[in-house]
């Protein structure tokens, strides 16, 4: 996807951010064998326009993983992976600044994957982190049946979540959740409240296997 002098970054996730759509993204006449993607771009919805060009923490080859993701509706986050092969580096940043032509970064969290003493998978496509317990949480690639969880000092939890997912090989998003006290109102009907009972125990099972793995590092 092209503007007037900017190219986005090939197969990258955008996330929205207070009424605007960021994508990591690398100038036209960047060769992509060297960088791939060094710049952040956003598209604002009020205005119907594309921002300036700002700066990501890094530079990005195309052999490394990068992937954007919202922190509590405040901030941006940006991980990167150096190389896809194990050991590699897993860097992550957060906004301490977010503006239409200005962005500040700070280093949120570093794990080199040297000092595991198991393989540790390649959280790709979208994140979350948890700020007090510096850890990112995602799925690997082509795996949506477990949550990883990885963090400083060999840090790293795997969650097996409880659904029928079928065989198909398909990209799981994780998308955040914003309590509201506005009632969505819902369909009548048997079908959908039986629906909305293995909806729940589902959750509940997960929350479930999710706080056994906190209490148990």
């Amino acid at each position: 996807m092209h503007t007037r002098s900017n190219s986005f970054a090939f197969c990258n996730s955008g996330v929205s951010l207070k009424g605007s759509t960021y994508w990591c993204a690398a100038k036209r006449n960047v060769d992509v064998n060297e960088v791939f993607a060094n710049r952040l771009i956003c598209f604002d919805f009020t205005s119907e326009r594309f921002g300036p060009l700002l700066p990501l923490p890094f530079s990005g080859g195309h052999i490394d993983c990068m992937t954007l993701s919202c922190v509590r509706e405040e901030k941006l986050a940006v991980l990167l992976q150096h190389d896809e092969s194990n050991p590699y580096e897993l860097d992550l940043w957060i906004t301490t600044k977010i503006e239409t032509g200005e962005v500040l970064w700070s280093k949120f969290l570093r794990v080199e994957t040297a000092g595991f003493d198991s393989y540790v998978p390649i959280i790709n496509g979208s994140f979350f982190i948890d700020e007090e317990k510096k850890v990112a949480i995602g799925f690997e690639d082509g795996n949506r049946h477990t949550i990883n969880i990885i963090g400083e000092a060999g840090h790293l939890r795997a969650l097996d979540l409880v659904g029928d997912y079928g065989d198909q090989r398909c990209k799981t998003d994780l998308c955040s959740y914003v309590p509201s006290l506005v009632h969505i109102k819902q369909p009548e009907g048997g079908e959908r409240e039986e629906e909305s009972e293995l909806e729940k125990l589902r959750y509940d099972e997960n929350m479930s296997r999710l706080v056994l793995l906190e209490t148990n590092p």
